[in-house]
């Protein structure tokens, strides 16, 4: 009775657990030789919010002063105030009531980052909050005022490259200025160096949307082949009238664009441009050792060219004369220069509240923890503006881990909010599924946040037992939602304009071989979720064999792919779910593969993908923490044979604005072919255009009981819950939505 789904032949039944709470019993009018759907309903975790007004002891920081940490004469910095709580910690003298530091009103500029080694207790946590309604922005930026800016040297080199409209508007910065040594850009690796201040842009080709490669000519060290090497590729190219230097490309240039795999954008040197020829080359590829299917239709743009710094807010670092070249934004009066990968804020110790803080304009992470932290908290405020791109606006290891109440945004190359495992100090290794209490509890939440502007949303990366709900994500290039781990709860989000950047993505995604059971999707919106050219954006796709997921209570309008995508794997249960305009027709879409047989033995596919979990956690966690993955291993290593689908279903559905009679609405097998790969379908219904009585914009006009005459036994989705809090009661922000015909 442990799974959240059981099959039983009766009519009736009762599940009572140890906590002695009853679960109620659907039986769908529909139901096949009198089977019922056990539902379980996870209860909602509850978390008071702190009130940094609350402890004992209050602190004071300003940027300028020198005091002692009062309110009329406070510290100068915000190490001056942590050496205080490291104080009293050492001392046994941390009050019982907590501390709060309040950071006045100011620029904060740390250009290396600050490392937070300093706790409170579980009672009453360390706080680092803005004081009443003041804004502290904390950066790891410098601020240039006009005063330190230089005119561009007219007898420089880098003068004659930039068009002769705008070289006298131009102004200079040498890297020793900010404390850069004079390197080439081989050294650094992706540019280090970053005008941060509100929309500067690194001067790009074409300076707006991107243009294509044409046919490739050869790959480096694999010519004439379809596989892009990792050595680069040439391409048939044509820039545009002016003359591109080709030592400054090399120098300088990079490409961005997704150059190999259609859904993974590649940020390299480029190589050259043959102007005779007509081709342009890549440098090399940021892997070693990798291949993959090219795309000569690439679009991409180049951009840090000296020969493009052509407009107001524009930037170029030139690694030949190693100076910041920029055209500075009309009555722009300063800059904000941000040169290191550093962090601006890394947790490492536990029982830390950020409250109501501004953290932006860097090229590493707002916020990251170390995967020892416990009990950290980040409520209200605003997380902007990073040139990272690998890691994520905020990126937390550890347990017990709270976001609520923020704004993310503006995070072009990265991700916005991620949690990831917890390094467990008495076992000595990292645990991405602990729950040694045994009861259950969360490791991780995320609510009521905004998500926008950035390259993918949030994420739960080999994390267990997190709750992520009530947010609201818009404009994400590419997946706005990603999940690996166990027991994780994803519920009444709203997602718009995502994946409008990319294909062979999902809205909600989930990936990684046999890990996912007890994953919940449920009561979802997503709108409009796009893809790039070849329109395969899917609503929720969980792909690569990724099982044991339940997904129910969702409302997915206007994809241009399949709303759900399953991609192999087994167990999953997909149910009790809207769809509006697939513009593929696609409506549910169920795959036999998802690299099901690299070793040609699917049985030994499927065991190996559970057995690295067990080898890794033992029998005996994997027992405790996952209990349905442990009863899939031993079924496994029963040798039973199986379908590739094992277990999964497509039930009590509905799809509107479909064609009449068009089944491609449905799956791509009949209900017989389904069968035979271990998938059942069932109480499925397709409704044409004439049928669809409801606006998909505002959900104005959707009945559940007119859904129920075509899908006897569907339950009312909760959607008045779906959103974000606004004046403490729930709302759903539309934005500009487009739904297709």
């Amino acid at each position: 009775t442990r799974n959240k789904f059981i099959y039983y032949n009766c009519m009736k039944l009762t599940l009572m657990e140890e906590d002695n709470k009853e679960y109620s019993v659907n039986l769908p009018e529909t139901a096949e030789d009198g089977k019922a759907v056990i539902t379980k309903e996870l209860p909602k975790k509850q978390v008071n919010v702190p009130d940094p007004s609350k402890s004992e002891m209050k602190l004071y920081v300003s940027p300028g002063a020198n005091g002692d940490g009062s309110i009329s004469n406070p510290f100068g910095t915000i190490e001056a105030a942590q050496e205080k709580v490291k104080q009293l910690n050492e001392s046994g003298a941390y009050p019982k009531g907590g501390i709060t530091v309040y950071l006045r009103g100011g620029d904060y500029c740390l250009p290396e980052g600050i490392t937070l080694t300093q706790g409170g207790t579980e009672e009453a946590p360390l706080f680092y909050s803005s004081y009443e309604n003041e804004t502290a922005r904390i950066s790891t930026s410098m601020r240039y005022d006009k005063s330190r800016w230089k005119e561009i040297d007219k007898n420089g080199s880098a003068y004659k490259k930039i068009p002769k409209e705008v070289r006298d508007s131009v102004y200079e910065i040498p890297f020793a200025d900010f404390g850069m040594e004079n390197k080439p850009q081989a050294e650094y690796g992706v540019p280090v160096v970053n005008i941060m201040t509100d929309g500067y842009i690194n001067a790009r080709y074409p300076n707006d949307g991107t243009v294509k490669t044409g046919a490739r000519v050869n790959d480096a060290g694999s010519a004439a082949t379809n596989v892009l090497a990792v050595k680069g590729a040439t391409f048939t190219y044509i820039p545009h009238s002016l003359t591109w230097d080709n030592s400054e490309l090399i120098a300088n240039a990079r490409y961005r664009g997704v150059l190999s795999a259609e859904y993974v954008t590649n940020d390299l040197r480029l190589g050259y441009v043959d102007k005779n020829n007509l081709t342009l080359s890549t440098a090399n590829v940021y892997r070693e050792n990798v291949t993959s299917a090219g795309d000569p239709n690439s679009a991409h743009y180049i951009y840090n060219l000296l020969e493009e710094l052509d407009t107001e807010g524009e930037y170029v670092i030139d690694y030949q004369t190693y100076k910041l070249y920029f055209i500075p934004k009309k009555g722009g009066e300063s800059i904000n220069i941000c040169k290191s990968g550093n962090n601006v804020i890394t947790v490492d110790a536990k029982n830390i509240v950020l409250n109501n803080l501004d953290v932006g304009y860097a090229v590493g992470c707002m916020v990251k923890s170390n995967n020892t932290v416990k009990n950290l908290q980040i409520i209200g405020g605003k997380y902007h503006d990073t040139a990272a791109s690998s890691l994520n606006v905020i990126d937390l290891s550890g347990k017990n881990l709270v976001v609520r109440d923020l704004d993310v945004y503006n995070a072009e190359n990265t991700g916005a909010v991620y949690l990831r495992s917890f390094h467990d100090e008495e076992l000595g290794k990292d645990i991405w599924h602990e729950v040694f209490d045994g009861k259950g509890e969360n490791n991780g939440l995320i609510e009521n946040c905004v998500v926008h502007d950035t390259k993918t949303g949030m994420g739960i990366g080999w994390s267990n037992n997190n709750t992520v709900r009530n947010n609201y994500f818009y404009n994400i290039k590419q997946t706005a939602f990603q999940t690996i781990g166990f027991n994780n709860m994803v519920e009444y989000n709203m997602f718009e304009n995502v994946c409008y950047d990319s294909d062979d993505v999902g809205a909600m995604y989930a990936y990684t071989g046999n890990i996912g059971y007890g994953n919940v999707y449920r009561y979802n919106i997503i709108k409009n979720a796009l893809g790039r050219e070849k329109g395969l954006a899917s609503g929720i796709y969980v792909d690569d064999r990724t099982s044991g997921f339940d997904i129910y209570g969702n409302i997915m309008i206007n994809i241009s792919d399949a709303p759900f995508h399953r991609n192999g794997g087994d167990e999953t249960k997909f149910h009790n779910n809207i769809v509006y305009s697939a513009q593929s027709g696609k409506g549910f879409r169920a795959y036999y593969g998802g690299s099901q047989t690299r070793t040609g033995n699917l049985l030994e596919e499927k065991i190996t993908q559970v057995k690295r979990v067990v080898d890794y956690n033992g029998e005996e966690l994997t027992k405790k923490v996952v209990p349905e993955l442990w009863d899939r291993y031993e079924m496994l290593q029963s040798g039973e044979a199986q379908p590739t689908l094992y277990g999964s279903t497509l039930e009590n559905s509905i799809m509107f604005n479909c064609s009449a009679g068009d089944m491609t609405c449905g799956t791509k097998y009949t209900e017989e072919e389904a069968k035979k790969y271990g998938l059942t379908l069932r109480n499925l219904a397709y409704l044409t255009p004439e049928q669809t009585n409801w606006n998909p914009e505002t959900l104005e006009g959707l009945d559940f009981d007119y859904i129920r005459q075509f899908v006897p036994g569907f339950q009312d989705i909760p959607v008045d819950e779906i959103g974000i809090y606004t004046g403490g009661a729930r709302t759903q922000t539309t934005r500009n939505v487009v739904v297709s015909d």
